[in-house]
């Protein structure tokens, strides 16, 4: 476990597009449907279960 954890890749990332990383595409869906702070949303349990439908629904699940 410890090798995978230390593992550091070989050269350089070729170049193109960054990957998007899982926060970016959250914090896009959730400008889409207006809210702006997803941290505190994401403290009212009822709230942030209405904001998880909503942005299942953008995407299409």
């Amino acid at each position: 476990m410890k090798e995978v954890l230390k593992w550091k890749p070989q050269g350089k990332r070729p170049l193109g597009k960054p990957k998007q990383r899982w926060i970016d595409k959250m914090e896009k869906n959730l400008a889409e449907i207006g809210i702006r702070d997803g941290k505190t949303t994401a403290q009212d349990r009822d709230r942030w279960k209405q904001v998880c439908v909503a942005v299942m629904g953008l995407n299409g699940l």
